[in-house]
């Protein structure tokens, strides 16, 4: 009875371990030379996306999934670049004081090609 104690409680800890891990964000801060911030980039996911901000892209690109937000924080200000993909594209839009502008697409049998470039160079 006690061992199979252990494993639910074991198995309890994975769990919730797994959950931590899943909701978790990384924030890096930028230093100038006099150890001041500069800037800071926390590093999440769709859920943790503010509404404001997911009501702007959301209704352009209903059809995409968002992968990762990094929010850049400066001067009391927030830019979100935010990866997000569909069949075919993976897409980066920037989103500053409620206005949105796509930064980059990339097609899906793009993403070899500049590593064919760098091998024929060599």
């Amino acid at each position: 009875m006690k061992q199979l104690f252990l494993k639910f409680a074991f198995a309890g800890l994975l769990l919730g371990g797994t959950a931590v891990v899943a909701s978790a964000q990384t924030t890096r801060a930028f230093y100038d030379k006099k150890g001041r911030v500069r800037f800071t980039i926390d590093y999440y996911g769709e859920s943790q996306l503010p509404r404001e901000v997911r009501a702007i892209v959301k209704p352009e690109y209903y059809d995409y999934a968002i992968l990762t937000v990094q929010e850049v924080k400066t001067n009391g200000k927030s830019i979100y670049l935010i990866d997000m993909e569909d069949s075919t594209t993976i897409k980066t839009v920037r989103v500053a004081d409620g206005e949105m502008e796509l930064v980059r697409t990339l097609n899906r049998g793009d993403r070899n090609e500049p590593a064919k470039a760098t091998a024929a160079r060599n």
